[in-house]
This record gives C-alpha cells, sequence and structure tokens, in this order.
C-alpha cells in the first residue's frame, strides 16, 4: 500500500494481522471460555474493515455518497453487533442510530438529485468580485491629507483658528507672527480685526470666512511691534485704539492696560502700563522726545523702567503651523455630523486611473462584464445562453426565471408545512427515529430548488456592462 497506493492490499495486510490475531486468543483462552466474546469484537473489527475499503473504492470510482453510506453502514454493524443489549435497546440509541440510518439511507439520492437539478437548471446565479478599497489621500494646493478622508487648509489657505488660537485677535502662536485670527464682518471683533485682509473663499472648502475665524493679515489699526525691551510685559503688537491729544492712542494687543501716548505735559511720547482704579499715579516706563505724527520708532529713554529700552518696529509677515501640525483636529470626521470650517473632502489618486469616489473610499472599478452591485461588490451581467437578468440570477428566458422562482417558493413553503407536522407530532408523541430522519429529509428536500450553478463568464456581456449602469430586474 506504500509503495502503491493499494486499498485492497492494505485491508487484506490488516485482516490478516487480525485473523492471526483471533487464532492467536482462540488458542490461548480455549479453556476459560472467553475467547467467543473476544472472537465477536474481532469479527466486528473485520466487517468494519470491510467496509471502509467498499468506501475508499467507492470513493476512488468518484461516487462519494455511496462511499459515505458504505461506511456507516459498516459502522452500524460493527456496533449492533459488539454494543451490548441494554444499550441496542435504549430509546435513545434506537432514536439517534435510526435519525442517521434514515437521512444516510437517502444520502444518494440527495446527491443525485441536487446534481441532476444543478445540470439541467435553466437559470444561474450571478458571480461577484469584491472591489478592493483604499483611502482617499489627494488634497489640494495648501492643503494637508488627515490621513483619513478630509483635506486641512494650511493657515494661507483657510485654516479655523478660533479654537487653536483660543480667540479672535492677534494669533502668532497658530497664525504666525503679525498674523491676526479673524471672521469677515466681526462687529464685536477686537481692534487688529478691524479692515483685515486676506481671507480666502473657496467653493469646495465648507464654509466660508463670514462662517468662521482665519489667518488674516491684520486691519491698518495694528501699527508696530515692541521687542528686546526689558520690561517684557510691553513686548508684542501694538493696536492703535483711539486717539489721545490730537494723536493716535496705542494698547498692546494682548493687554489693554499697556498703552503708548503722547503726552502734552511731558512734551513726550509716553509708554506705561496702568494698574491703577482712576488713572492717577501712573509710573512712565519710557519716552520719546520725538515730535512724530504717530509712535516713533526710536528716541526711547528709560524712566522708571529698566533696559533695555523698547525698540519698535511696524510688523512684517511669517510662515505658520498647520492645523494638522498642531493636533487641534477633534478626531475622525466619520464621528462628526458635519465636516470642519475650511477643509474639502480627500480626492482619489488621479494617476489610479481604475479608482473612483464612493463615499469616504476610493473603490476599484468593476472588470468588463460585471457592474457596481454596491460600494463593496461588482455583479456579473448577464449575456449569451443566459440572457435574462433578476435579483441574483441570470436565467435563459424571463419566463423560466419566473418559473424558478415560483418553484422555490412552494417547495420551501410545502417543507415548512411537513417540518412543522412532523416536529409537531415529535412534540405530542415523543421523539423517534423516523419523524426526526423525516425531518432532516425535509430540510434537505428545502433546499433543493436552490440548486443552480455559478453562471459561466459571458462574452457579450462584456460589451453590454458599459452601456448598463443600473440593474434592469426582470423579476423582483
Amino acid at each position: 500500500f506504500k509503495s502503491s497506493g493499494d486499498t485492497d492490499a492494505l485491508t487484506r495486510g490488516v485482516k490478516s494481522i487480525v485473523n492471526l490475531a483471533v487464532k492467536m486468543f482462540s488458542e490461548a483462552l480455549a479453556i476459560s471460555g472467553v475467547a467467543p466474546k473476544i472472537a465477536e469484537y474481532f469479527d466486528a473489527i473485520v466487517d468494519l474493515i470491510d467496509g471502509v475499503s467498499a468506501s475508499w473504492q467507492l470513493h476512488a470510482e468518484g461516487r462519494t455518497a455511496q462511499a459515505a453510506e458504505a461506511a456507516w453502514r459498516a459502522v452500524k454493524s460493527a456496533v449492533d453487533d459488539v454494543a451490548p443489549e441494554k444499550v441496542t435497546s435504549h430509546q435513545t440509541y434506537s432514536v439517534v442510530m435510526g435519525t442517521v440510518d434514515g437521512v444516510m439511507g437517502r444520502l444518494t439520492e440527495h446527491v443525485l438529485d441536487y446534481k441532476r437539478r444543478i445540470l439541467s437548471s435553466k437559470v444561474c446565479y450571478k458571480r461577484t468580485i469584491a472591489r478592493e478599497r483604499k483611502r482617499p489621500s489627494s488634497c489640494r494646493k495648501g492643503f494637508e491629507w488627515d490621513q483619513m478622508h478630509t483635506c486641512y487648509p494650511s493657515t494661507s489657505a483657510g485654516a479655523d483658528c478660533l479654537r487653536p488660537c483660543g480667540g479672535a485677535g492677534m494669533c502668532p502662536s497658530f497664525c504666525g507672527a503679525d498674523k491676526a485670527c479673524c471672521r469677515r464682518g466681526d462687529k464685536k471683533a477686537p481692534a487688529e480685526c478691524k479692515g483685515s485682509s486676506g481671507f480666502v473663499d473657496f467653493a469646495y472648502t465648507r464654509g466660508s470666512s463670514k462662517d468662521y475665524h482665519q489667518c488674516v493679515q491684520p486691519g491698518p489699526a495694528v501699527a508696530f511691534k515692541i521687542k528686546n525691551c526689558g520690561e517684557f510685559d510691553l513686548n508684542g503688537l501694538w493696536v492703535r485704539t483711539g486717539v489721545k491729544s490730537g494723536r493716535p492712542r496705542y494698547t498692546l494687543a494682548e493687554n489693554g492696560r499697556a498703552i503708548m501716548e503722547w503726552s502734552e505735559s511731558r512734551a513726550a511720547w509716553r509708554l506705561y502700563i496702568d494698574e491703577t482704579w482712576l488713572g492717577y499715579g501712573r509710573p512712565t516706563l519710557y519716552i520719546a522726545t520725538s515730535t512724530s505724527a504717530t509712535f516713533p520708532t526710536s528716541g526711547w529713554q528709560a524712566v522708571d523702567g529698566i533696559g533695555p529700552v523698547p525698540q519698535v518696529e511696524a510688523f512684517g509677515q511669517s510662515a505658520s503651523p498647520s492645523l494638522v501640525q498642531v493636533g487641534e483636529l477633534e478626531g475622525s470626521l466619520a464621528l462628526k455630523g458635519k465636516a470642519d470650517y475650511g477643509t474639502h473632502e480627500a480626492a482619489c489618486n488621479t494617476d489610479e486611473e481604475d479608482l473612483e469616489k464612493a463615499g469616504n473610499w476610493c473603490l476599484s472599478k468593476c472588470p468588463p462584464g460585471y457592474r457596481v452591485k454596491n460600494t463593496h461588490t461588482c455583479e456579473q451581467v448577464c449575456g449569451d445562453t443566459m440572457p435574462a437578468d433578476s435579483w441574483g440570477l441570470c436565467g435563459t428566458s424571463a419566463a423560466e426565471v419566473h418559473a424558478v422562482v415560483a418553484q422555490t417558493a412552494a417547495m420551501v413553503s410545502n417543507g415548512a408545512i411537513k417540518s412543522y407536522i412532523l416536529i409537531d407530532d415529535m412534540r405530542k408523541t415523543g421523539v423517534d427515529g423516523d419523524n426526526l430522519a423525516g425531518t432532516i429529509n425535509t430540510f434537505i428536500d428545502m433546499g433543493k430548488p436552490f440548486a443552480h450553478p455559478k453562471c459561466p463568464e459571458f462574452v457579450d456581456a462584456e460589451q453590454s456592462s458599459a452601456t448598463l449602469p443600473q440593474q434592469s430586474k426582470l423579476v423582483r
């Protein structure tokens, strides 16, 4: 058997060993009366080997159902030979063995019936193909992908700055140096947002500059910035907030109590921090004797302030980070009701022509002969000898499809009624092998009207699939 795979040879070899064992036991235990009982067990083993051998032969011939039946008959015969009478006479044994015997006895019938139905069927099941999918990652210039399906703008492309900036006004931490976080038309905006410019509005993003705050160029109220001042609380951007003695009055954008104004009594520009209640006794930190009409950029001297004296410069512009970089996203947009302001949906990579956008995914297009069934699946298009199109089926004609559907409904309904009667009878009279086997066989019969082959690959469907964007249902 090892060299040729001859199962008959294997069977003969095993039986020779068993027969030799029977002979040895019979001679050794002849006087004890045990030999006959042992011989029964070995005879059962021989019967089982014969049944298994027959099963192997049938399987080799392609007769799978008959092979299973032969193996079952051998097992049942062997068990009946050696099982004690108290076991074989027990109700549970009768139910189990009778049920399996009733089902196995019709196995060949069931298999042949299924095969016949598949071979003679005039309908077939449509094939389906899973669509490959990946996340869209293509963003417009100035936008950054969030690794999901959304593109977030940079600060220069309309990023929503209100949250990362902590409110409207100058925001060097997020918007960049000399930039403000403002909303167009905001009547409650701070002075630096009055007349601000650089708002962006795109047709492809959510919201406009009137709906949310953006990083922009501050308005004309932002006049200068102070740096390297010994009084650290004076460093930063300064905004024109009023007039004093006929000349502009300025306050620090981040602290309205830090003030620069013209003093008539001193005939000089004055820098101080007003920490009083009524405005009296305010210490002058620095003065500049320049008579310029606006803020002086030089000539500053320390009075009560410490050095170095402030360096006053007109403000400029600088680069700034993005929303994605500062980590101000609130998580996946799949968990939100709406997209964030200023964002747009990521697109599929244009270099991959076989992808198309569907929801939040890029999906592979269906191959020739198939069309889209849903976002996950492509479904076969009917054609050739099976042109009739139905829900999940192709048929030789619409009439055949109708007939199959009607027959399926009838057989399933009849099987349901029959199984109900059998189960109800077992509930009333108790379980027995015949009723239980009948119930199982009924369920097997209920599956037979569904026995149809998979559709072949249709040649003419490859052309028709391009002209059938939606499925035409002949049967619903």
